[in-house]
């Protein structure tokens, strides 16, 4: 296995995070402080008008997640249960890695996982795993199909990941 810097632990305020992500302020407020989505960030300086809502790296890559399964047209309660079905473990074990790391195999096994959503519950996979959800159309007690939703965590956090590597890298630019 390749050797891989440990970066070290950044805040980001919701300024920073709705670049990092490309999507608008409001949003990142909003799946903070929505209950429906779960999503409070690491840290809160200050109270009332004038607070900052401060994320780390899990937080934006759960931001990330929330997002897209936004875009795909997903309730927040259903966006909040999906969140939360994904192990603490699995996204706070990650290494961040480099953005010229990304090819290598065994950090594509490392971040591989499938989120699915079938007849009303979300599940965290292994694409290996994957093989046992029966891909053909499912009908539901009153004939209606229930259909799959798979999204492919691995790869969305692999593009969170580069983003906020060029962010950092961006910031230290500056400095």
């Amino acid at each position: 296995m390749a050797k891989r810097k440990k970066i070290a632990p950044q805040l980001f305020g919701t300024k920073q995070v709705s670049e990092i992500l490309q999507i608008p302020e409001w949003r990142v407020k909003n799946f903070s402080e929505g209950g429906a989505y779960g999503l409070p960030p690491t840290q809160t300086v200050g109270s009332g008008r004038g607070s900052r809502r401060l994320y780390n790296d899990i937080d934006v890559c759960r931001l990330a997640i929330a997002n897209e399964l936004v875009a795909c047209g997903f309730t927040p309660d259903a966006v909040g249960r999906a969140v939360r079905e994904i192990p603490e473990s699995m996204l706070d074990g990650l290494v961040w890695p480099d953005d010229n790391e990304f090819d290598e195999p065994d950090m594509a096994e490392e971040y591989s996982v499938m989120l699915i959503y079938m007849r009303g519950k979300w599940r965290v996979r292994r694409p290996v795993e994957v093989s046992d959800v029966p891909l053909h159309k499912h009908f539901g007690w009153d004939g209606e199909s229930t259909g799959i939703f798979l999204l492919n965590v691995g790869s969305l956090l692999f593009k969170v990941v580069s983003k906020i590597n060029a962010f950092r890298r961006q910031a230290e630019k500056q400095q």
